[in-house]
């Protein structure tokens, strides 16, 4: 494993121990889209770890394709987070990501 495997590998550590606190909490609409803004963070930073780890050898095309992925849904979460904590109505953006 190569030290640029590491800082993925903590991220999602620290992800998945913030996850639990915040459903944990009251379920109001920011709480929920700052969940599922957690839950893609995990799942890219997984993703990016498994790349740079090279784990199994040989897939790192793989998991290039699986960051991909998982940025394009980490990027609607955060951008639908960021409307729903300023107050904003959804608006048909988020509606056209969470569908493509």
């Amino acid at each position: 494993m190569s030290v640029y495997a590491l800082l993925p590998l903590v991220s999602v550590i620290a992800y998945l121990l913030l996850l639990p606190l915040v459903l944990r909490q009251h379920r109001s609409r920011v709480h929920r889209a700052f969940s599922l803004y957690l839950l893609s963070a995990t799942v890219w930073s997984f993703g990016s770890f498994m790349a740079h780890a090279d784990f199994p050898p040989g897939r790192a095309y793989f998991w290039t394709g699986f960051l991909t992925v998982a940025f394009v849904w980490m990027a609607i979460n955060l951008y639908h987070f960021a409307r729903t904590f300023t107050g904003q109505p959804r608006g048909v953006a988020v509606y056209v990501g969470y569908l493509s």
